[in-house]
């Protein structure tokens, strides 16, 4: 043994060889526990960010089931109007010229119906003589097919006086495609039927409901029937039957997992609507959920093991060097206070390691994940990839903005952000804020990438003022005109012509009231900016 020391510091490659052995037997533990936590961590945010889509996913289920229950709240005012009921039940009693009046009167009420309500496009009134009317006559109905149709069968086979129908090629209606809903229309004495009143709904309207709701790019969320059928929308990633049994045939009004489809992992989300026995089931790729976690970990604990190299290249070049530059007699008396220097720093560089390597587990392990990756970045000290540093407190807009970032760098535009974090209780829904800033987000991108020109740049602001929370969006070109200002606001107002449906405004803006904010758009040499307010 004392030999092989005496080798080892007379032997320069001796030396060096002991010493990037002794290295490796101190920093390969540190490159497994950088392992270890990387999956631990990205297994922790998988779960949050599941659990955040099953919240989502069950909301929109409840927003939605609040729309069908106004439009068949709205369609039962209609049929049971005692003036309807009255006129349709007396009309075969009644001179010609009183039947003409009720004609127009009833013809009247079918449009009056389709022009307040917002959802649907066109009305059809058939009473028990084959009488139509047509509130608008974009779909004209064929009364001899109607009253031989399986439908007709179908809805007088049942006790109820309400069906919704998805049907593509219904034979009494001139077109196909059809999304409606039929209602029996029944005398207020006898409570017999007199007549069917049938309400095509605006598709695309009734589907900005919930294809709005997207966690990833690629994404997709469709209504199925209780046949396990896709309604209204097509998926494009086709789920095999036998994949929805464990979902539907359960007693949980919503669930979320994941499964596997064409060799790719995804999360599929259930949510049921029970009144109409529909589900609502989202499609979300597991790697797109977890893209930003990894990139951020990757860059932090890559930069992490750069250190850990780097200081362990000094060390073993602090050696060489001093070797080549003292004498042999230096050498001799220098050897032992070096090698007592380089285990100090290495107990320190080890110790100092897996303090912060324990502390960040002990966060992940006690599920504190936004305060491990904080203190993981106040380790290295890693920028964010954008313009300046910035840090939300809020993950999920945090992942959002940084889908637009990646958005943005494909078609030239320039990110700029600016955020103070957030604390925890803020004065608005956390789902409500998402939905907000996405749609805001989502228009001015929307606007820049269909905009001619250079130099475009969106710049989301997040400050204290007076008291307030503010968030704004602001897009530098195109600048919205003047005389459409005023109408950015309104219920199915649109820029987008045949692209937009004039709902992602409004409904920002009845968010914000929800939550008792201000929002309002100003236009300077700047740009536009919309700028929402919630009061402490």
């Amino acid at each position: 043994m004392k030999k092989f020391i005496l080798n080892l510091i007379k032997n320069r490659t001796l030396r060096i060889r002991a010493l990037i052995l002794f290295l490796l037997i101190i920093y390969f533990p540190i490159l497994l526990n950088i392992y270890f936590v990387y999956n631990k961590t990205l297994d922790v945010v998988k779960k949050e960010k599941m659990d955040f889509s099953k919240q989502t996913l069950q909301k929109t289920t409840q927003s939605l089931a609040i729309t069908i229950d106004d439009i068949e709240k709205n369609i039962n005012k209609f049929v049971t109007e005692k003036a309807i009921t009255s006129s349709m039940e007396m009309y075969h009693t009644l001179e010609k010229h009183y039947q003409k009046k009720i004609d127009s009167f009833l013809k009247e009420k079918v449009t009056e119906f389709v022009d307040n309500n917002f959802y649907i496009k066109q009305t059809i009134c058939l009473d028990k003589d084959k009488r139509i009317y047509y509130g608008y006559d974009e779909i004209k109905l064929n009364k001899e097919s109607f009253f031989s149709s399986k439908l007709y069968n179908e809805l007088n086979s049942k006790d109820t006086d309400i069906l919704w129908r998805y049907k593509e090629d219904d034979n009494f209606l001139s077109s196909k495609d059809n999304f409606y809903i039929i209602h029996k229309i029944r005398s207020r004495g006898s409570e017999r039927v007199i007549g069917y009143f049938i309400s095509f709904i605006k598709k695309d309207v009734f589907k900005g409901l919930y294809k709005d709701v997207a966690f990833s790019n690629s994404s997709e969320i469709h209504i199925y029937n209780k046949n396990k059928e896709p309604i209204i929308t097509k998926p494009e990633l086709q789920i095999p039957k036998n994949v929805f049994n464990g979902y539907i045939n359960t007693d949980k009004l919503s669930t979320i997992s994941t499964i596997n489809l064409n060799n790719k992992e995804y999360a599929m989300g259930v949510s049921l609507l029970p009144s109409k026995n529909w589900y609502l089931i989202s499609t979300t790729s597991v790697d797109e959920l977890l893209i930003s976690t990894k990139d951020t970990l990757r860059g932090n604990l890559w930069f992490m093991g750069l250190i850990s190299v780097i200081v362990s290249l000094w060390l073993i070049l602090e050696v060489i060097v001093l070797s080549n530059v003292i004498t042999q007699k230096e050498v001799a008396n220098y050897r032992l206070k070096l090698s007592e220097d380089m285990n100090q720093r290495l107990r320190l560089y080890k110790h100092d390691f897996n303090n912060h390597l324990q502390i960040i587990q002990g966060l992940i392990e006690m599920k504190q994940t936004k305060r491990a990756v904080e203190y993981l970045k106040n380790v290295v000290k890693e920028g964010s990839m954008i313009k300046g540093r910035y840090h939300i407190g809020i993950p999920e807009l945090e992942s959002a903005i940084y889908s637009t970032i990646c958005k943005a760098k494909k078609n030239d535009i320039d990110v700029n952000i600016n955020s103070v974090e957030l604390p925890k209780d803020l004065p608005v829904e956390l789902y409500d804020l998402i939905k907000i800033m996405t749609n805001l987000i989502k228009n001015a991108m929307y606007a820049l990438i269909n905009t001619e020109g250079s130099n475009k740049e969106l710049n989301i602001d997040i400050y204290w003022e007076l008291d307030e929370y503010v968030f704004e969006i602001t897009n530098n070109i195109p600048k919205i005109p003047k005389d459409i200002r005023k109408k950015i606001f309104l219920k199915g107002f649109t820029t987008k012509n045949e692209n937009g449906n004039g709902l992602g405004l409004y409904i920002v803006k009845k968010l914000v009231n929800k939550n008792g904010g201000t929002i309002k758009l100003e236009v300077d040499e700047k740009g536009n900016h919309f700028i929402v307010r919630f009061p402490q």
